[in-house]
């Protein structure tokens, strides 16, 4: 990881953009994913990095995604997402406290039943809210990266995420609840905005007509 981590740095002395040292990390799973945690790291799968290795441009698309990933770090996604489980980690603790005294006792178990339902109104709306915003946050993370790295590199990802990409039925609003907006649409939106700082190089990923 050591290429990709000087390829972000080149560019961002290149681009005169601040970011901070990234720790990465490797985590032994067959799910081709990456994804930001913590304060500074960013997990790459083994089955991510498997698959890009036969790339003849692998440091360029592990960069890519890397950029995708700072980008949640450098907007501050994995800190509110931090303060988030923190702030109601007691209110989890104490529900399920309350349910392993009461919810056997008879008559304690309905007053303890409606109790909890109210409590986890906070939780319901926190989740939902989290849910909703998500996609944007994908999008803003999308848009760190082809910032930059330019979004060539970032664009031909997202066109391979969307061969492989299942999506099943569903209404409009189970659709805005999805976390990842489909790869084409963000595909699409990075080089609907971004498409005029690609070098005269042949993009890979051709926008859908």
């Amino acid at each position: 990881m050591a290429q990709v981590n000087e390829k972000l740095t080149v560019a961002a002395k290149q681009k005169k953009r601040r970011i901070f040292q990234v720790v990465y990390r490797m985590m032994d799973d067959d799910d081709t994913n990456a994804f930001a945690y913590g304060s500074n790291r960013i997990v790459f799968t083994t089955d991510m990095l498997r698959k890009y290795a036969a790339f003849p441009n692998q440091v360029d698309m592990l960069a890519a995604i890397a950029a995708h990933e700072l980008g949640h770090h450098k907007n501050l996604d994995t800190f509110f997402g931090t303060i988030q489980n923190f702030l109601f980690y007691p209110l989890h603790l104490a529900i399920f406290i309350l349910n392993l005294l009461f919810s056997w006792i008879p008559v304690l178990s309905q007053i303890n039943f409606l109790f909890v339902a109210v409590a986890q109104i906070p939780l319901f709306l926190s989740q939902f809210l989290s849910d909703f915003t998500r996609q944007m946050v994908e999008y803003r993370a999308d848009a760190f990266a082809a910032r930059l790295l330019g979004p060539k590199h970032f664009a031909d990802i997202l066109d391979d995420f969307g061969k492989t990409e299942r999506w099943e039925g569903g209404g409009v609003l189970v659709s805005m609840q999805r976390s990842h907006p489909p790869s084409e649409l963000r595909r699409d939106r990075i080089l609907k905005e971004f498409g005029h700082l690609i070098s005269s190089d042949r993009l890979h990923a051709q926008a859908v007509e």
